[in-house]
C-alpha cells in the first residue's frame, strides 16, 4: 500500500507543520524529540523510567514497513532550513490478530496542547482502517487522561486489562463488514 503523501497543516495558532510517514533518516528527530520530553511524558509514553533511546529503539521507531507498522510524524520546518519533530503517532499490527493493532502517540512537551496529537491520530486511524485494522489497543498509565480523551475522539475506549498503574484500552473502529 502506498504511503500517504506529505500534507501541510496549520495549527490553531497559525504554525504550519508537515505530516508525513516516518523515514529511517528521521532518527535525529527522534533523539531530539526524546530530549524535549519531560520526565513525566517519558514515563507515560514508555510506562517506566527511560533516559535514552538505544540504536535498537531508533531502528524500531523509524524503520517501519508501512503496512503492519505505520508511523506518521509532524515536522516543523524552521526558518534556517532545519526540521524539528513535533509529534509522532504509530500503530503496529498484532501478530495474533491481524485486524487489531497497538497504537501509540507522542508529542514533545513544547508542542503539547496545540492539537498535534489529534491531527496525527485521526490520520493514523484512517491509515489503519485502509489496512483492515478494526480495533486499536493502547497500554497507558491510568493518570494519563489526555491520551485517553484523545483516543476517545474516534470511538469509546473500553478498559480490558489492568496491571498496577497501567490499563489497556481498546477502541473498535468498525468496518464495512460490521453490521
Amino acid at each position: 500500500m502506498e504511503p500517504p503523501p506529505p500534507e501541510q497543516v496549520t495549527l490553531r495558532d497559525g504554525t504550519v507543520l508537515e505530516i508525513r510517514p516516518v523515514r529511517p533518516e528521521d532518527k535525529p528527530h527522534f533523539v531530539a524529540g526524546f530530549a524535549r520530553l519531560s520526565r513525566e511524558s517519558r514515563y507515560y509514553r514508555f510506562l517506566g523510567n527511560k533516559n535514552t533511546l538505544t540504536e535498537a529503539d531508533l531502528r524500531y521507531l523509524t524503520e517501519v514497513d508501512g503496512t503492519d507498522h505505520v508511523a506518521l510524524v509532524a515536522v516543523h520546518h524552521l526558518d534556517d532550513g532545519r526540521e524539528e519533530g513535533a509529534g509522532v503517532a504509530r500503530f503496529v499490527r498484532l501478530k495474533d490478530d491481524p485486524r487489531a493493532a497497538e497504537v501509540a502517540i507522542t508529542v514533545p512537551d513544547p508542542w503539547q496542547r496545540r492539537g498535534i496529537g489529534t491531527l496525527l491520530f485521526h490520520r493514523l486511524v484512517a491509515a489503519a482502517r485502509a489496512r483492515g485494522i478494526r480495533q486499536l489497543r493502547s497500554e497507558i498509565h491510568e493518570r494519563n487522561t489526555a491520551i485517553r480523551h484523545l483516543l476517545e475522539t474516534v470511538a469509546p475506549a473500553h478498559t480490558v486489562a489492568r496491571s498496577g498503574d497501567c490499563i489497556t484500552l481498546e477502541l473498535f473502529l468498525g468496518g464495512d463488514d460490521d453490521a
